[in-house]
């Protein structure tokens, strides 16, 4: 992954927009594919989201690709719904 964005290791902050990281690297993000589940809040997520162990979240997992259907990016997030919604946007 520092390869792809070889400023990424020296940088102050890590963007959390990872078509901004890309395009600043000369790179694109050409594709992605993401999965949604209910599941039970693993325990890192259960104290980030202030939950009681077993509360179901919803899991969201994406993987990225480049132009060259390269893998550039995982990501795991959790989101408790109960009194919220979760919003996806991929341009």
């Amino acid at each position: 992954m520092i390869c792809r964005f070889p400023d990424l290791a020296s940088s102050p902050t890590i963007p959390d927009d990872l078509e901004e990281l890309a395009q600043k690297s000369g790179g694109l993000v050409a594709r992605a594919e993401g999965k949604v589940r209910a599941v039970p809040a693993p325990s890192a997520a259960t104290k980030a989201l202030s939950l009681s162990y077993g509360t179901v979240v919803l899991c969201l997992e994406r993987l990225a690709f480049d132009a060259d259907d390269q893998p550039i990016e995982t990501m795991t997030g959790y989101c408790d719904l109960r009194e919220e919604y979760c919003k996806l946007e991929m341009r």
